[in-house]
């Protein structure tokens, strides 16, 4: 039973202890290190940039080396990168930080997926996939209540220490993970999957929805302080809320998936997440939060249709550097929207941006419509 659920319980300590980390970046830059909404877009975009680089080269490497080995790599450096935080106010060396926890960050992530994808068939994948993303959600909802009773304890620079000192804690849960068996496959058996209509339009869709994940990196956390007029406190309260709602319907789908419409599902899942980021700019806390839930829902059911569509159209033994290469588009998207809502919201605001990127978001669905009628196939289910 541990062994089993040991991906998700890895997950979810991770996820308690990062959970606000990311969000709650901006505002240490922004409001502590005084720097510009611009440079802040550039920080983010270099460690979005980073992470596009290499998560190629990790997501192969989990084909190639055992998954518990690349995630304990990948603490290791994040642990040491948190540490050196909050050591330097220089942009500098703040840029080179942020790179190498991008970097760590991917891999870490990229393995624990890949080991996901590797130990269960097809036939059980939904509900898999929906009982290790359901309890990492709800780690990022209880580490978000518990980020907001320390930042209202402690400066930012012992928040980034205490973050450091309790990654040793999923660290130490890796070790008991079982590896898996690997496989060599050659660049063009690679090639092969990737080069096909269905998955170069899929991958455009990405792109295009993805961008939003940008928009959100920059701006939401400076949208809540600066424009909601929240405190740090109050902003990781906000910011929880929809990972409730996520940890609570992502296992409804997993569970379901076989018995539902699942483009319509999908189509609806996507506007949901563009209404939400459109209508969360509101001056009522309360009518931002409500509309903030109906994104995270939406979101939250993206993610396992999007890991089914990966594995319904992947072999296996690839899935490792397969699954990376839908991720390279999805954070090239997300950088792109780093840079583009990032100088949207250094020159109107940060509400303008989310505006924007949820009309963005809106405009993805028809991609998916053309899609969805290209790849139909027994596989998916209408």
């Amino acid at each position: 039973m541990f062994k089993r659920n040991l991906p998700s319980i890895i997950a979810t300590a991770y996820s308690i202890i990062i959970a606000s980390t990311f969000f709650m970046m901006p505002i240490y830059f922004k409001n502590d290190l005084g720097f510009s909404t611009e440079q802040i877009g550039f920080i983010l975009a270099a460690m979005s940039v980073s992470a596009l680089i290499s998560m190629l080269p990790s997501g192969i490497s989990n084909d190639f080396f055992t998954s518990r080995r690349l995630a304990s790599i990948a603490l290791v450096v994040m642990l040491i990168s948190f540490y050196l935080l909050p050591l330097t106010n220089k942009l500098s060396m703040i840029l080179l930080i942020m790179i190498v926890i991008g970097i760590g960050r991917e891999l870490f992530r990229l393995s624990l997926e890949t080991f996901v994808f590797k130990s269960n068939e097809l036939k059980q994948m939904p509900r898999s996939l929906g009982n290790y993303h359901s309890p990492r959600m709800f780690g990022l909802f209880l580490g978000m209540i518990i980020s907001a009773l320390i930042l209202g304890s402690f400066n930012f620079g012992r928040f980034f220490t205490i973050i450091a000192t309790l990654l040793i804690l999923p660290l130490i849960l890796l070790t008991y993970l079982p590896d898996i068996p690997i496989s060599k496959s050659t660049a063009s058996e690679y090639k092969r999957e990737l080069i096909r209509a269905p998955v170069i339009l899929f991958m455009l869709f990405s792109l295009i929805f993805t961008s939003h994940w940008g928009a959100e990196y920059v701006n939401y956390g400076i949208f809540l302080s600066n424009e909601l007029g929240l405190s740090n406190t109050e902003s990781s309260l906000y910011m929880s809320f929809e990972f409730l709602l996520i940890s609570i319907t992502i296992p409804l789908l997993g569970r379901n998936y076989y018995k539902l419409n699942i483009p319509i599902i999908t189509i609806l899942s996507i506007f949901f997440s563009g209404i939400g980021h459109i209508f969360m700019v509101n001056s009522n806390v309360f009518i931002s939060l409500l509309f903030r839930g109906i994104h995270g829902i939406g979101d939250g059911f993206l993610i396992i249709i999007t890991y089914m569509i990966i594995a319904e159209n992947f072999s296996k033994e690839r899935i490792g550097g397969l699954n990376a290469a839908i991720n390279v588009v999805m954070m090239l998207g997300m950088l792109l929207g780093s840079i583009v809502y990032g100088y949207i919201g250094g020159h109107f605001s940060s509400g303008i941006s989310l505006i924007i990127s949820g009309v963005v978001t809106l405009l993805s669905i028809p991609l998916f419509m053309i899609w969805f009628k290209m790849n139909k196939s027994e596989s998916y289910h209408t």
